[in-house]
């Protein structure tokens, strides 16, 4: 009985199933900034806060979920976890406390260092 030849199939997708299960992406988050923004506002207004995130390619990163988070002077963040469009941009409503002051959010994504984005509130009618 001849002996026959080993069977490469196996291997081979056993060593190809492990590359697919770890894919290089090529437009990982890079780089995280805030866009502007208003830093003086009126105590219990609502402001648009926003962050753009860049890929490794120094293209825009969409597709990014961005965890935004009130770290001090209250107020409230919707929606906490938006996720970012085509070109990389992240925006949410934030709702400032009453607290005159300065008021802090944060903008946090993946593994990057957080932004955060600082308002000053002061006496109604600062504009």
């Amino acid at each position: 009985m001849p002996r026959r030849k080993p069977f490469l199939l196996p291997a081979l997708l056993l060593a190809f199933g492990t590359v697919a299960c770890d894919p290089i992406v090529v437009d990982d988050p890079y780089a995280v900034g805030a866009v502007d923004y208003p830093e003086v506002a009126n105590p219990g207004d609502t402001i648009t806060v926003g962050v753009r995130v860049i890929a490794r390619t120094g293209r825009a990163a969409p597709g990014v979920t961005v965890s935004w988070s009130v770290v001090s002077g209250g107020g409230q963040i919707t929606p906490l976890n938006p996720i970012t469009d085509d070109s990389g941009l992240s925006e949410a409503r934030w709702a400032l406390s009453m607290m005159e002051g300065e008021q802090v959010a944060r903008a946090s994504v993946r593994r990057l260092t957080p932004v955060d984005l600082v308002v000053r509130t002061g006496a109604p009618g600062i504009d």
